[in-house]
């Protein structure tokens, strides 16, 4: 019989519901627990999702012989400190981006699951939509030549709620962490490598945290990525990636794709694609094929790729002069 990795969720908020629905579409994955801080929260979130196992804390779950693999949706500032207890628990973890606060942090998740043997993954959840999956692959076959420039911009106009974790410094808030990690992911999926030089700018909301930023990295061999994010604009998401022979175009939601454009010589394709669920479902297969296959990470969204990832964010914060309360 084939068999099944069972999962638990750590956090309730909006986005564990959204994994919670997706994980019925994973073959050969059971969610089986579901933990909060505040037991009834745990209760009303089981019972929605029709989740057998209930905790009234993390530590229960986390040594729940009966689970395989934890999904951590709690808020940026827990990432670190939650993974490594499921680590050390000998769970496997797919926790949300970003990974951690910053690159000492991560360092310290991969160590963990080095040293455990268990599997890591942050849940860039962009990397393994099949319009993503096709762009790269338009990518290594050369269809546009050498990429010389990926711009991106992701925007929404958030509520100014200073009790609001978005706009928390306490809990890691503001618009790098929040919406800016999908743009500096995008450029890593694109060019793999640290950039080489960063220039930046920024604006902070009366929080403290940053409300928008704009980001050039520079890859060097004439490759660079212009990057804008911010949480008081009109919504906008989109992304071109153009090289020497052709452009890719992912006109709306680039975090979330459903099509993209491939123009060579004058001429324009559309690569449509279907869509289950939320999209959550397509990560949550690939950690449990990983799994089963006995891999501790995933070759999509491999450990070095979040530590460049995080270290971009790192750089840029430092030019800011930003730094999180919890670090």
């Amino acid at each position: 019989m084939d068999r099944t990795v069972t999962w638990g969720i750590l956090g309730t908020g909006d986005i564990a519901r959204q994994m919670a629905e997706d994980l019925r579409l994973v073959p050969r994955s059971e969610l089986r627990a579901v933990a909060s801080r505040t037991p009834h929260r745990a209760e009303a979130f089981g019972e929605t999702h029709d989740i057998p196992v209930r905790y009234g804390d993390y530590e229960a779950l986390a040594h729940d012989p009966a689970i395989d693999v934890v999904y951590v949706a709690t808020p940026h500032i827990r990432h670190c400190e939650d993974t490594l207890l499921c680590l050390e628990s000998g769970k496997g973890v797919l926790c949300e981006k970003p990974l951690a606060m910053n690159r000492r942090q991560v360092d310290r998740m991969v160590a963990a699951a080095e040293e455990t043997g268990c599997f890591l993954m942050e849940a860039f959840w962009t990397a393994f939509f099949p319009a993503i999956q096709s762009v790269g692959t338009q990518l290594a076959e050369g269809a546009i030549g050498v990429p010389r420039e990926v711009r991106a911009t992701f925007a929404y106009p958030a509520k100014p709620d200073p009790t609001s974790r978005i706009f928390d410094p306490a809990l890691g808030g503001g618009a790098l962490l929040d919406i800016g990690v999908y743009t500096v992911a995008l450029a890593d999926l694109v060019f793999g490598r640290e950039a080489r030089a960063i220039t930046s700018e920024w604006r902070p909301a009366s929080s403290g945290v940053d409300l928008a930023g704009s980001v050039t990295l520079d890859f060097g061999e004439g490759q660079r990525a212009l990057l804008d994010f911010s949480l008081d604009a009109p919504p906008a998401q989109g992304a071109t990636i153009t090289g020497t022979e052709g452009v890719i175009e992912l006109p709306e939601r680039f975090s979330q794709p459903d099509f993209y454009t491939l123009t060579q010589a004058g001429v324009t394709e559309t690569h449509r694609f279907a869509r289950k669920g939320y999209g959550y479902h397509l990560e949550a297969a690939a950690v449990t094929e990983s799994m089963l296959a006995g891999q501790t990470q995933c070759p999509t969204v491999p450990w070095s790729m979040s530590q460049r990832v995080v270290q971009t964010l790192d750089r840029v914060r430092e030019q800011w002069g930003l730094r999180y309360a919890a670090e």
